[in-house]
């Protein structure tokens, strides 16, 4: 399977290699009665020159955030993913408080960046946490805090999503679809 896809890559890119954005896989405990699975994929037929990324990465006190973001141009097609990943052997030195401050300042910020173009909207903040290291109900009130207290209005809808793992040390992994 992977020659057959590097070989339609190839013949698809002429010479130039495929581009793939971060792979993040998540593993969900139990699914409500009657749920239903998302895949949120994103498929832009555009040149890499008309593609705008931004990397941020911010260290804290036994954790660091990460911020990438990548916007196409015609189409304005924007997606930002945040990771939380525990630089410590423990979550307990964690303040949750500090670290949701920082998490949204940082987004409030790359949005601003990739806004440069037209003004974009955040529309969801699909946030997976795992839910042996952090608390569903203070993680919700602390995002929807600060989302409402830095953007006002543009603040999105607030998605969470418990999940028994996430790739690495990451125990927040945050994916939001913005649009123009």
């Amino acid at each position: 399977l992977k020659e057959l896809t590097k070989t339609k890559e190839e013949d698809i890119n002429n010479d130039m290699p495929a581009i793939h954005g971060e792979l993040v896989v998540v593993v969900v405990p139990f699914l409500p009665r009657a749920a239903s699975i998302e895949w949120h994929v994103i498929a832009v037929v555009d040149q890499q020159q008309q593609r705008q990324k931004l990397t941020q990465m911010r260290s804290l006190e036994s954790c660091q955030i990460r911020c990438d973001a990548m916007q196409s141009y015609p189409t304005c097609a924007t997606v930002v993913t945040i990771s939380l990943t525990l630089t410590s052997s423990s979550a307990s030195t964690i303040n949750l408080d500090v670290v949701l401050h920082g998490l949204v300042e940082m987004f409030k910020q790359v949005v601003e960046k990739m806004s440069k173009y037209g003004d974009i909207t955040p529309l969801s903040f699909r946030t997976f946490f795992r839910t042996n290291i952090v608390k569903r109900e203070p993680l919700k009130t602390g995002l929807q805090g600060h989302l409402e207290e830095q953007m006002g209005q543009k603040a999105p809808a607030l998605i969470m999503v418990p999940v028994v793992d996430l790739p690495g040390n990451k125990i927040i992994h945050i994916a939001c679809w913005l649009s123009q």
